[in-house]
């Protein structure tokens, strides 16, 4: 690896963490509650890492439409849970966080699926 590489590997989780440490310290969150969030954000990076092993990029040009909408169903739920767990507030009732979560998902997911659906379409109009 290259030196940028390295720094880029340590630099991306990093800055991940200070806008984490923000978003928990602005509301007020308590110490221990900043300290779970801040350390919880190299794990989605990770995450999201290890995903790509379940779904190499080098396969995406031949994936199906259904297996590349689990791939960003399942990458929408990451994402959703890192942003509901760092976003919500000490008091939040499991209903609401629910809902959040459910909803980010859903929505997250419609527009990844519509695009690859749109950039499929387009490239098939075009050959």
């Amino acid at each position: 690896m290259s030196r940028f590489s390295i720094a880029f590997a340590y630099a991306v989780p990093a800055l991940l963490m200070m806008v984490v440490f923000a978003a928990s310290y602005m509301p007020g969150d308590t110490g221990v509650v900043i300290f779970q969030k801040v350390i919880f954000a190299p794990v989605f990076l990770l995450a999201t890492k290890g995903l790509r092993q379940y779904f190499p990029e080098r396969l995406d040009s031949q994936r199906s439409v259904a297996t590349y909408a689990e791939f960003h169903i399942v990458d929408s739920a990451l994402l959703s849970a890192f942003i509901v767990t760092v976003v919500s507030v000490g008091e939040a009732d499991v209903m609401s966080l629910t809902i959040r979560f459910l909803v980010m998902t859903g929505v997250l997911s419609t527009i990844r699926i519509m695009s690859l659906l749109y950039s499929r379409q387009k490239a098939s109009r075009e050959s």
